[in-house]
């Protein structure tokens, strides 16, 4: 049996989470912590009796408790800390999106994994619409859109974009054209257009994906409750087989974090963005004040 904790109950992936790991083999939520940012006490305990997991006064008591750790915080600001917690003591330890709001931090995470299972990231590739959209190979264009929030629900669209192309990206440009959008050029010559500013595609919000290569394929990602759930299913199913096999995502994970820093920094400094751009080393995405309005809206 895998024994999962799960820090911060902010959000609403705690809950659909653990739903998904209710039907994974041999995985279960032992223990909680909750930073008490967006959530109250009452909610906290009510989730830790529905789950019968220990609930921990501090993160650190959890270390003991699990074999793997979800970093479900709203605040990407405290990922950072709370992921090194348990990887310095060799935790696998799962990062929600967005993984970091600073190069920093980011870095801060990558020394503190080693070789020890990090994974993590956006749900969005694992949704069933995607599941015949191929990953680049090298020389395809994409355009890939996203709407709300453009660093927070972004982290979705970037993350997708990442994984579609296969590859690291080279370099970031804002986009010649209206609105919120920018070019990313990928290592294997793949071309993304990645635009934060787009309207859901129909009721329930969603995701547009666009590729161009041998084949033409499109792809839109909503708001359908089983499409979500079985979206989580196979995210949550991933995560568990990673964990079991003691495998990582590190490198795809933390190449689409620093895309999406490098996406906002080339938006704020209206130039191009390189890996060795002192504007990426500059950018921070404060996530205390998102988490301040995001509590005060939910």
């Amino acid at each position: 049996m895998i024994d999962i904790g799960i820090v911060g109950l902010d959000t609403s992936h705690p809950e659909s989470f653990a739903r998904s790991l209710d039907d994974v083999d041999h995985a279960t939520i032992s223990a909680v912590w909750d930073s008490g940012d967006v959530r109250d006490r009452s909610y906290v305990r009510e989730f830790c009796e529905t789950h019968d997991a220990t609930l921990c006064e501090e993160p650190e008591e959890m270390v003991s408790l699990v074999d793997v750790a979800m970093i479900l915080t709203v605040n990407w600001d405290t990922h950072a800390r709370l992921a090194s917690t348990f990887l310095d003591a060799d935790v696998p330890t799962f990062v929600d999106k967005p993984i970091a709001g600073r190069l920093a931090d980011l870095e801060a995470i990558a020394d503190a994994a080693g070789t020890t299972p990090l994974l993590g990231g956006s749900s969005i590739p694992f949704h069933p619409a995607l599941a015949d959209f191929p990953a680049s190979g090298g020389g395809r264009a994409l355009y890939c859109v996203g709407y709300n929030d453009p660093f927070y629900y972004g982290a979705h669209v970037v993350h997708s974009a990442r994984h579609f192309a296969d590859a690291d990206w080279r370099s970031v440009t804002p986009a010649d054209d209206p609105g919120t959008a920018v070019d990313v050029v990928f290592e294997n010559e793949t071309y993304a257009t990645v635009r934060f500013d787009g309207v859901p595609p129909y009721e329930g919000g969603g995701f547009a994906f666009l590729g161009v290569g041998d084949t033409t394929d499109l792809a839109l990602v909503g708001g359908d409750d089983s499409d979500r759930e079985q979206m989580y299913r196979s995210y949550m199913e991933s995560f568990v087989r990673a964990v079991r096999r003691g495998s990582t995502d590190r490198r795809r994970l933390l190449d689409g974090a620093g895309l999406l820093l490098a996406a906002h920094a080339a938006l704020d400094a209206d130039r191009t963005i390189t890996r060795d751009r002192t504007e990426l080393d500059a950018y921070h995405a404060d996530g205390a004040t998102f988490t301040d309005a995001y509590a005060r809206n939910h």
